[in-house]
């Protein structure tokens, strides 16, 4: 039985290609380290955004529609051919699929491209009112009360939280 956060819904926490298609069965992808680090989050600092492209803004966007359209009729999602999500919607923040342009872009570069996203361990996110360093200081200084050990990306514009094996045997490390 998957025991699921208090806080967030799963479309929030995965591509709208893995939603799509798996949907609450998408669950299973997930490290329920990780969704227990982000409810800790979410309840301690307040509002967390990761993923916002099923807000109603963006759910009938070319983006959401073109993904939804192809499952349904069972057609190959062609990336090159996928419309641009528009920049403030946000998609591949939490689990990401071959299908996502980021993923997907490193893999025709030739580029081996395998982050905490791609293996359901990370994710990328704001606290409302806060700034990614603000909140890193925060995660900092409370990481006794964090739920399990977790990663923070140092010197990015966003906050990436983390719960992969920091191999160091401590609460918190960067990188």
């Amino acid at each position: 039985m998957i025991t699921k956060p208090q806080h967030f819904d799963i479309w929030e926490l995965v591509c709208p290609h893995i939603y799509y298609r798996d949907g609450e069965a998408a669950w299973r992808y997930l490290n329920p380290k990780q969704y227990a680090n982000l409810d800790w989050m979410r309840n301690k600092y307040g509002p967390t955004f990761i993923n916002n492209w099923h807000e109603p803004e963006w759910i009938n966007s070319a983006y959401v529609r073109y993904i939804i359209q192809h499952l349904r009729d069972n057609q190959p999602i062609h990336v090159p051919d996928q419309p641009a999500s528009p920049e403030t919607m946000f998609t591949e923040r939490g689990l990401r699929c071959n299908l996502c342009k980021l993923v997907y872009d490193k893999t025709m570069a030739g580029i081996l491209y395998l982050s905490a996203h791609e293996l359901g361990d990370g994710d990328d996110c704001d606290v409302q009112g806060r700034t990614a360093d603000e909140t890193r200081a925060l995660l900092i200084r409370d990481q006794a009360s964090v739920p399990f050990p977790f990663r923070l990306e140092q010197n990015v514009p966003w906050l990436h939280l983390d719960c992969e094996d920091n191999l160091t045997g401590t609460k918190y490390t960067s990188f």
